[in-house]
C-alpha cells in the first residue's frame, strides 16, 4: 500500500464498487464485498476495505494499485470533469445550480438504504421528472452535502468545487448523475432565458453597493425566513449572492417571489426619494405664462431641472448682492 495512502469511499456505491474492483483483481469470489454488506457503517466498510488491501498485499508481495481502482470508479459512476466547465466561469449558472442543489436537498444518511442509487429518497419512482415536471411539482433530492464546503463558498471557485464534491460523494450512480446535472442545467437554461430574470438582474447595480445592500435589508426585514445562498464578505459577493437568491426563487416561487420584487423596488425607490429630497422644502410659486415659458428656457439651456435653475438664480443673485 502507498505509505499513508488508502482507499476512501464517501458513499456506499463508492464502497461496494472497491469491493468489487479487489474480489475481481485478485480472485476472491465475493469475500471483500461480503464483508462490506455486513458493515453497519460506511465508516466500518473503509476500514473493512483496507483492511483487506493489507491482507492483499500481505499475500502477494505487491502493492494494490489503489489510485488506479479510485480512477476506474470515476470513471465509471461519476460524471467527468467536462461536464461541469461552463461552472468555472458563469457565476450566475454555478450560483443558481449550487443554490438549487442546497434548496431542494434533504441531506440523505449514508448509512441507510444504502442500495438507492436513484437521486431521490423515494427509490420506487417509475418515472423521473423532467424540467416541467419538477417545477409543478417538486420532490426532495438525496444527496450528500459535505459539511467542510460550506465553510467558505466566498469566491466562484469555492462554489464549483462544493458542486463537484456533492455529485462526487453522493450515493447516485452514473444514470442518476446524468439525469440530475440534465436537470438543473435545463431548469438554469429556463432562468437565463426568462425575460423576468433578466429584467431583475439588468434592474440591480453591481455598481451600487447602497442599492444592494438596501435590498438585502429590505428581505431580512419582510421575508419569512430570508437567507442568502451564502454569506457574502464583500460588495461583489452581495450582488452575486442576491442574484443566485432571486433566480432560484423566481423560478420555483414565481407568484410570491414577483410580489416581493414589486415591494423591494418600490422600497429602494422610496429610499432614494427622501435621499435625494433630504433638506428641501417644497414651495408653492405663482408665476405668469411669460415667467413660466422663460424659466422652461432656461432649464432646457443647462440641461437642468426646475429646482436646480432657481437655486443657481437666488444664490447668485444673493452673492451679487454682498
Amino acid at each position: 500500500m502507498d505509505t499513508g495512502y488508502v482507499l476512501h469511499a464517501h458513499s456506499w456505491i463508492e464502497a461496494n464498487f472497491y469491493a468489487l474492483e479487489l474480489d475481481k483483481r485478485y480472485d476472491n469470489g465475493n469475500e471483500i464485498r461480503d464483508l462490506i454488506d455486513d458493515c453497519k457503517t460506511l465508516s466500518r466498510a473503509n476500514r473493512a476495505i483496507n483492511r483487506s488491501v493489507k491482507q492483499v498485499e500481505d499475500q502477494t508481495h505487491t502493492e494494490v494499485p489503489l489510485r488506479e481502482i479510485e480512477n476506474s470508479f470515476l470513471k465509471a459512476e461519476r460524471l467527468s470533469d467536462g461536464e461541469f466547465l461552463y461552472l468555472k466561469t458563469s457565476y450566475r449558472a454555478c450560483g443558481f445550480i449550487l443554490t438549487f442543489l442546497l434548496k431542494e436537498s434533504r441531506r440523505e444518511i449514508l448509512d441507510d438504504n444504502r442500495y438507492n442509487l436513484s437521486p431521490f429518497h423515494d427509490e420506487g419512482m417509475r418515472l423521473w421528472p423532467g424540467p416541467k415536471e419538477y417545477l409543478k411539482r417538486p420532490i426532495s433530492l438525496k444527496l450528500n452535502i459535505p459539511r467542510d464546503g460550506l465553510r467558505s463558498l466566498t469566491e466562484l471557485n469555492s462554489r464549483y468545487r462544493l458542486i463537484r464534491k456533492i455529485f462526487l460523494r453522493s450515493n447516485i450512480n452514473l444514470k442518476g448523475q446524468e439525469y440530475l446535472f440534465d436537470l438543473v442545467t435545463q431548469l438554469w437554461d429556463k432562468c437565463y432565458s426568462s425575460s423576468d430574470h433578466r429584467k431583475l438582474v439588468k434592474w440591480f447595480d453591481q455598481k451600487n453597493p447602497n442599492q444592494i445592500e438596501s435590498c438585502i435589508d429590505y428581505l431580512s426585514k419582510n421575508t419569512r425566513r430570508f437567507s442568502l445562498p451564502w454569506k457574502p464578505i464583500s460588495e461583489n459577493e452581495s450582488y452575486h449572492a442576491l442574484v443566485a437568491y432571486f433566480d432560484y426563487h423566481l423560478l420555483m416561487h414565481p407568484l410570491e417571489t414577483e410580489l416581493t420584487i414589486k415591494k423591494m423596488k418600490a422600497s429602494w425607490n422610496q429610499k432614494k426619494f427622501r435621499e435625494k429630497t433630504k433638506g428641501k422644502r417644497p414651495y408653492s410659486v405663482s408665476m405668469t405664462d411669460r415667467t413660466k415659458t422663460r424659466l422652461t428656457w432656461l432649464v432646457e439651456q443647462d440641461d437642468s431641472n426646475i429646482s436646480d435653475v432657481i437655486k443657481k438664480l437666488i444664490d447668485e443673485r444673493y452673492e451679487k448682492s454682498r
